[in-house]
């Protein structure tokens, strides 16, 4: 770590990351080595979740010794207030928010969650694009079984490790967002050997159920970049900095805003 913050040895030089720490607040903590990674692209109302992880796990990870307390960790700890601040200032608090992608899921209890979801419909392994979606909304007045379970598979991937994020995000900021709802999950893989992890996506309306055809645009755009990067990856080709979609003319294209921030 190498933050202005930092505070420095005897010498003027940087202490090794597990031995670092830094002032806030008039308050002396040490270095937690947590991180977090996210894009926003504001056209189609979308946050991704790129790679992050918590200063409790990170200094559970470092510091060797037992959990931290609540009084040891930095009061900004959370990926959704860290996605939220990033959203507010390139979306400028936009309200036009559509979607929440987990980019490359390596949790193991996440996956394992995965897995067991894709059981019930006789799936190994999670599919390729168009991957698989399990909805939360019960549309029949008497529900099948089958029914019941795919909204439990929805629920549990919202509440994983990779999609609390999105249902802190919502409902934190409802006041400025307004209501929103997270009305279907889906879950696929890209890449090829060992690129290959599995993504998710959640879908956000302002209404509880949302119909297939209001999501079409963007599916065609997911659709097309999974298959660019994925090519892109196997010719080993440099890829466009900040541009994640581009159409042929070059007159229409998404940039992806991304932030690292470390504690």
């Amino acid at each position: 770590m190498n933050g202005p913050t930092i505070i420095r040895d005897e010498d003027g030089e940087l202490p090794f990351p597990e031995d670092q720490h830094y002032n806030a607040d008039g308050k002396n903590f040490q270095v937690t080595q947590a991180y977090a990674k996210v894009g926003i692209n504001p056209t189609d109302g979308l946050v991704y979740f790129i790679h992050r992880q918590s200063p409790e796990d990170a200094a559970g990870e470092h510091w060797r010794r037992g959990k931290p307390t609540h009084e040891e960790l930095p009061a900004l700890r959370s990926s959704s207030d860290i996605a939220w601040g990033m959203w507010n200032r390139v979306a400028s608090g936009s309200q036009k928010l559509n979607y929440f992608m987990a980019v490359s899921v390596i949790n193991p209890e996440t996956q394992y969650i995965m897995k067991c979801a894709l059981q019930q419909y006789n799936i190994d392994e999670v599919p390729a694009w168009p991957g698989k979606d399990f909805e939360f909304v019960i549309k029949n007045a008497k529900p099948k079984e089958s029914d019941l379970l795919e909204m439990e598979a929805a629920l549990a991937l919202l509440g994983s490790s990779n999609g609390l994020g999105a249902g802190y995000f919502i409902i934190q900021h409802r006041r400025q967002l307004g209501w929103k709802y997270i009305w279907k999950v889906k879950i696929w893989m890209a890449g090829n050997g060992v690129w290959a992890n599995p993504n998710i996506l959640f879908y956000v309306s302002n209404r509880a159920f949302e119909g297939p055809e209001q999501q079409h645009r963007l599916d065609e755009q997911l659709k097309s970049l999974h298959i660019s990067q994925r090519r892109k990856r196997d010719l080993n080709e440099t890829v466009e900095a900040g541009v994640v979609h581009k159409n042929k003319d070059g007159k229409n294209v998404i940039r992806e805003h991304v932030v690292i921030a470390k504690f």
